[in-house]
């Protein structure tokens, strides 16, 4: 499903709107460094690594970045 070393921007329903209720955030041109099974491991920018269960809930999608 994903490729290592491909930039994706990476979208979870993570985030809260002003009302209180659930949100999109993306993570734009996060490159994946690893992946074992539905677990990636994306490089979070400045504040190092993030591991992502794709099958989570909390996963909207992962859309190929044009930064590449």
């Amino acid at each position: 499903m994903f490729t290592e070393g491909i930039r994706y921007d990476i979208e979870l329903l993570d985030g809260v709107d002003d009302k209180g209720g659930h949100c999109i955030t993306t993570y734009p041109g996060r490159y994946v460094q690893d992946q074992d099974g539905p677990l990636i491991k994306i490089n979070d920018g400045a504040n190092g690594h993030m591991i992502i269960n794709t099958h989570s809930a909390a996963f909207f999608r992962a859309i190929k970045s044009g930064m590449q």
